[in-house]
């Protein structure tokens, strides 16, 4: 896989190749990737602690409202159990919990370490209990947040953004290493 740069336009075409040789070309086509706004805070998660750490981000200068939000998270943690996730729209306040406390299917218990989730009401396992014992990292790929982020459709993308990192429990420690909005 190829990253492609944020709110780029991408032209492709495709041409068939075997023993005959070369096709023609096929017609030319685009797309524009989506915008991506990203924080990098590599924050100490306060451990038992249920003020949590915040980090925010500012956006300004974006056009329209949001259509579909979409939030990517990226912490290393040695218990993703102990932890609470909360996005927020500081200037209104409307927040959206993105997990609390999840656990596995079907032992119950997300005792693993490390995710690297993108939360999605389009997705197709739910956060809450989206962990996957033994794997590594122990949450990954998209998960449906515990509230939609449809709440915040209609909104500008403009304004402070603060996504809140609680660590519930005793003992296991981690970092938020890397979280962006992409609308």
């Amino acid at each position: 896989p190829v990253a492609l740069p944020p709110g780029t336009q991408i032209h492709w075409r495709v041409r068939s190749s075997n023993i005959c040789g070369p096709s023609a070309f096929s017609t030319a086509a685009s797309f524009t990737t989506g915008n991506e706004f990203c924080r990098s805070p590599n924050l100490e998660i306060p451990d038992n602690n249920l003020t949590g750490v915040g980090d925010d981000l500012t956006i300004s200068g974006a056009s329209g409202t949001i259509g579909n939000l979409d939030v990517d998270v990226d912490i290393n943690h040695t218990y993703i159990g102990d932890l609470r996730l909360r996005l927020t729209r500081v200037s209104d306040g409307t927040a959206v919990n993105l997990m609390t406390n999840p656990t596995s299917n079907p032992s119950g218990a997300c005792s693993g370490d490390d995710m690297r989730v993108s939360f999605d009401d389009q997705g197709t396992i739910p956060a809450q209990t989206g962990c996957v014992s033994g794997a590594q990292p122990t949450m990954a790929g998209p998960r449906i947040p515990q509230q939609a982020l449809s709440a915040l459709s209609g909104q500008s993308l403009n304004g402070t953004w603060r996504l809140t990192v609680i660590d519930s429990a005793n003992i296991d420690t981690g970092t938020l290493l890397r979280w962006c909005l992409k609308p």
